[in-house]
């Protein structure tokens, strides 16, 4: 699995990173523009599977940075099930917020702190790791 994780805060990165790299490769960018750039760059060798994605961050936010991935794939003409997985892990709490990111066709949206449970039963629904009873937690 090839992930990109999209935060200006540097800790937040660090956290997914953890959940996320025993999983497959990961890059990380501090902003929407540099994410823009790594996701573009990437869509003809080896495009990634899951986009992590703040909402909160400078130059371009998460929200613009997710349509603006979601146009790219139209362009090209990639079916939206067949999109990149995106999940918005913001610590946005708001209904617009969360009503906006479904409309430009998030998959999931998570409140920070992430878990990597959270993250875990995504990436299971998702088809993007196989399901783990250990990846769980304590279930019986």
């Amino acid at each position: 699995m090839r992930t990109l994780i999209v935060d200006d805060d540097m800790v937040s990165r660090r956290v997914l990173l953890e959940i996320l790299k025993p999983y497959g490769e990961c890059q990380q960018a501090a902003s929407g523009r540099e994410a823009l750039a790594a996701f573009t760059s990437c869509l003809d060798s080896k495009p990634f599977d899951l986009v992590m994605l703040d909402i909160q961050m400078p130059d371009i936010d998460g929200q613009e940075t997710l349509a603006a991935i979601r146009a790219i794939e139209a362009r090209r003409g990639v079916p939206p099930q067949l999109g990149v997985k995106v999940i918005m892990a913001t610590v946005n709490t708001d209904q617009t917020s969360i009503f906006t990111a479904f409309r430009n066709q998030c998959e999931a949206y998570l409140i920070k702190p992430v878990s990597s449970e959270a993250v875990m039963v995504n990436l299971e629904q998702f088809g993007l790791v196989p399901w783990s009873r250990g990846a769980r937690g304590s279930e019986n």
